[in-house]
């Protein structure tokens, strides 16, 4: 049986290939983005900070060295910095900035009863025990007023609104988690401490909330053990995957990503991308010549209505082809843009007198057809005309003459 955790459900539901990349090939990278790697040397910080807690409170200044030992000690080559305008040594000032700031915040750290660091819980969705869980809670404490606090650090650059904290499945899990470990759990507090901003998230569920979340999860859960083609979904969070050789829609670019200009441009691949984004850019260049010629097209055939009317002829002859002038009175069914209520009258009409299907909708050329032909009762032809607008259309036909 496949015990989940909160990580591998967010990895399905961000990109199912790299879910299969992940949990079912179980392809191992040594690379690890320099985010994730802040992001454990601060929680490592954090632990030592509330583990020996009970024998001395640690100065600033021993929790940074804690830190910086802790960051070259574990810093290696496989870490890896996206972003080119940012070093490892600015990752490193940033996690010793969240240090300072919580410490100042939260000195001398006796805010409640420390029950549990780095907390390993193993969640029952359901009763018969198909579906489990299994998640690290980062601290567990109880308040004054004996109030379950959940913890969780954040080191993301991204502070979200309070929607999402109201929504965060992951924590809302653990609570469930923790109703199983401890009976007294009647009340309990959902914490995020997003440290990069120095800001403490708060969040709370009712028992009914927690019953859905254990219902939606167990749905997705069967999802994923139904899913047989596990497609790649883009996003954002492409930047930092660690399969960008193996995604159909990242490996060309992984693979042409450090070639020299003059190797990148022989490259097949990207010669095919130029040879049709040239043709895209002709293709471009004659849509504009189309427009123009369209445009002086509609004034010739404005000017060949006029002649026609003047002359008092319906075809136009040319060396080459004829010009077909038709000009025809007939009645505009109104539209829900231009008149909701006689569109309406219209359809209600229509439908009760049974001949809705009879105009395809209320098609304006079978609607003209039917009053013209007098398939309709007269009475009937009345009460449509009503909801009517008469309008004159003037068409423009070229055709070629017939060959001797």
């Amino acid at each position: 049986m496949t015990v989940y955790s909160h990580s591998r459900l967010s990895t399905f539901e961000s990109c199912p290939l790299k879910y299969k990349f992940n949990y079912i090939d179980k392809i191992e990278r040594e690379e690890e983005g320099v985010e994730a790697f802040l992001g454990s040397r601060f929680h490592e910080a954090m632990e030592k900070l509330y583990k020996d807690l009970k024998c001395k409170v640690y100065t600033l200044k021993e929790l940074l060295s804690h830190y910086d030992t802790q960051w070259q000690k574990e810093w290696s080559d496989a870490v890896v910095v996206t972003r080119k305008d940012r070093t490892a040594d600015d990752y490193k000032n940033i996690g010793r900035k969240c240090i300072e700031d919580y410490y100042k915040r939260y000195h001398p750290f006796d805010q409640g009863r420390i029950l549990g660091l780095e907390r390993s819980i193993l969640i029952d969705l359901d009763s018969v025990g198909k579906h489990k869980l299994r998640g690290f809670i980062d601290r567990i404490a109880q308040a004054p007023d004996d109030t379950y606090e959940i913890h969780d650090y954040k080191t993301s650059g991204y502070l979200p609104d309070q929607k999402h904290f109201d929504e965060d499945r992951q924590l809302a899990l653990y609570q469930i988690g923790i109703g199983s470990i401890w009976n007294d759990v009647k009340k309990a507090k959902l914490i995020w401490h997003y440290v990069v901003f120095d800001k403490e998230m708060a969040s709370s569920r009712t028992k009914e909330q927690l019953d859905k979340l254990k219902s939606d999860t167990v749905s997705l859960i069967d999802q994923i053990e139904s899913t047989e083609e596990f497609l790649p979904k883009e996003s954002g969070l492409c930047e930092w995957c660690t399969y960008p050789d193996l995604c159909p829609k990242r490996k060309h670019l992984f693979k042409v990503a450090e070639l020299p200009v003059n190797e990148y441009k022989k490259e097949p691949g990207v010669k095919l991308v130029s040879q049709y984004e040239l043709l895209e850019k002709e293709k471009s260049g004659l849509k504009e010549k189309i427009l123009v010629i369209e445009e002086e097209q509609s004034k010739i055939a404005q000017a060949a209505v006029s002649y026609a009317e003047k002359e008092g002829v319906s075809v136009i002859d040319g060396p080459n082809a004829r010009l077909k002038v038709e000009i025809k009175e007939e009645l505009k069914a109104p539209t829900k843009t231009e008149d909701l209520k006689a569109w309406e009258g219209l359809h209600d009409l229509l439908i009760k007198e049974g001949k809705y299907m009879e105009v395809s909708t209320v098609n304006n050329n079978m609607l003209n057809y039917r009053i013209r032909s007098r398939l309709w009762s007269e009475e009937l032809m009345k009460k449509v005309k009503k909801f009517l607008k008469e309008q004159v259309t003037k068409t423009v036909k070229l055709v070629k003459k017939k060959e001797e």
